[in-house]
């Protein structure tokens, strides 16, 4: 599992994702202790090309960003990989004269 951050433009996290670097292996680990043992690296490889083709429409766990005009961070967005039609959402929103942000989490 490798974890990849996305950048704007003023170097602040707008987006974070978990990414299986190898997804073939999770579905080797439901093979048979003597299956798994007569993969060899090219059998392997295609596995992997395979199973990140299957996936490849599906988004993992991640968390998304969101920023007001003075760089402050206004919203959290977190994606759930088993629950995809989910999600946590964090707002902040701005204080009037005198009061305090207030912060809404929300589940979707």
């Amino acid at each position: 599992m490798r974890f990849v951050r996305t950048f704007d433009a003023n170097g602040r996290v707008i987006e974070e994702n978990q990414e299986r670097e190898n997804p073939g292996l999770m579905f080797a680990e439901r093979f048979s202790s003597e299956d798994r043992a007569r993969i060899d690296d090219k059998e392997m490889e295609a596995l992997n090309k395979a199973a990140t083709t299957m996936l490849s429409g599906l988004r993992g766990t991640g968390t998304t960003y969101t920023y007001d005009s003075r760089g402050r961070m206004i919203e959290s967005r977190e994606r759930l990989k088993r629950s995809p039609r989910f999600s946590t959402t964090l707002k902040v929103t701005e204080p009037r004269s005198g009061q305090r942000s207030r912060a809404i989490l929300l589940f979707r």
